[in-house]
């Protein structure tokens, strides 16, 4: 297990809720990772990571929201630890070649990912799915999309 990164302003939740709203803190964990705290207008925290990758761009994902008013419970509700250990998960999951530059999928396989995705993280559902039904699967399904990546798009902040 890698040694816990640590930071004073961000190690408890009493020291967090002093933190400026609306400014990222951000903590280098490891080499190319580091981790973000952001209070929010809303006053809650979240955390976020930002990875670099081996081609040398950036990424940063959402890991998910701090324990400043709850207790975490490791999978909705994260400590600074917890935070932590999610980020070198991620990144390793980042940096993991999950599909080979040889390895090809299909558009209709990229849909079905996106749409598991979307499920999650938006609202317009149904809209999205009828859209990627009547328009882009009759036309593109069995076709090769060989640029995605799909394991790893669920968590990237666009």
């Amino acid at each position: 297990m890698a040694r816990a990164a640590r930071d004073n302003r961000l190690n408890n939740r009493t020291n967090r809720l002093k933190l400026d709203v609306g400014k990222r803190y951000y903590l280098a964990i490891s080499e190319g990772l580091s981790l973000i705290y952001r209070r929010t207008g809303k006053n809650f925290g979240t955390w976020s990571s930002r990875i670099k990758h081996s081609d040398g761009k950036d990424k940063m994902i959402r890991i998910g929201p701090a324990d400043d008013y709850q207790d975490a419970d490791g999978e909705n509700i994260l400590s600074f630890p917890q935070a932590q250990e999610k980020a070198r998960e991620y990144a390793n999951e980042f940096n993991r070649p999950s599909l080979s530059d040889h390895q090809l999928t299909t558009v209709d396989l990229a849909a079905e990912h996106y749409m598991e995705w979307f499920r999650e993280n938006r609202k317009a559902v149904v809209d999205t799915e009828r859209t990627i039904n009547a328009h882009i699967l009759p036309a593109f399904g069995n076709k090769l999309a060989p640029c995605v990546r799909i394991p790893f798009a669920s968590k990237i902040i666009y």
